[in-house]
């Protein structure tokens, strides 16, 4: 089982945490794919705390944390 929490804007039409099977996707990339975001969408990825690449392979008990990006009106 791994936990994706989402945060900000990309909980919009979303839970705030899902809970699902690592056999759904293999990698941060095919999980965003999973969810129909951008790559762009995620500004920010974090596995268990730390900072990944949209090639890290995602792993039974992972919690996968979603950042959107974000901006300035100045």
């Amino acid at each position: 089982m791994i936990e994706v929490r989402f945060y900000a804007t990309l909980r919009i039409g979303r839970d705030k945490i899902y809970h699902g099977s690592p056999q759904e996707f293999t990698t941060v990339a095919e999980l965003l794919r999973y969810f129909r975001l951008a790559i762009d969408d995620a500004s920010l990825v974090l596995v268990n705390g730390e900072s990944v690449s949209l090639n890290h392979v995602i792993s039974d008990g992972d919690v996968v944390e979603l950042f959107p990006p974000a901006f300035s009106d100045a």
